[in-house]
C-alpha cells in the first residue's frame, strides 16, 4: 500500500530481483485490471501537475501514459478501480473533488 501523504516516485517489480519499471511521476495509486492477467495501472500527477494514469499490458514491463486533460490541474487521485461494464473495461478515479471515468475502447 502506498503512503497517501507521500507519493511514490517509482514503480518496481520483482521476478528475480527488484527493477524499476516506471519512474519520473508522482504515483499515488496502483490497481490491477478487471480483464485478466498482465494488465496493471498506476495514477498520480506528472511534472506539469496534470493528473494521469499509466497502463501496462505486459506485467508492468512497458507503460502507456494517458493524461487526464479535462481534469483540474493539481487534482490528486486518491483511489482507482478497474471494473467491467457491459463487456468493456472502465477505470474509475476517486479524487478530492469528484469521480472521473475512463472507458477503454475495444
Amino acid at each position: 500500500m502506498l503512503n497517501r501523504n507521500r507519493p511514490a516516485n517509482v514503480v518496481r517489480k520483482s521476478t528475480d530481483g527488484w527493477q524499476t519499471v516506471l519512474e519520473g511521476y508522482s504515483i499515488r495509486t496502483l490497481a490491477h485490471n478487471a480483464r485478466g492477467q498482465g494488465r496493471d495501472y498506476a495514477s498520480g500527477i506528472n511534472e506539469a501537475r496534470t493528473p494521469f494514469f499509466a497502463a501496462s499490458t505486459n506485467f508492468s514491463d512497458d507503460w502507456e501514459i494517458v493524461e487526464m486533460e479535462n481534469a483540474a490541474e493539481a487534482l490528486f487521485i486518491n483511489d482507482m478501480i478497474s471494473v467491467m461494464e457491459d463487456g468493456t473495461e472502465v477505470l474509475y478515479f476517486g479524487t478530492m473533488k469528484e469521480v472521473y471515468k475512463y472507458t477503454f475502447e475495444e
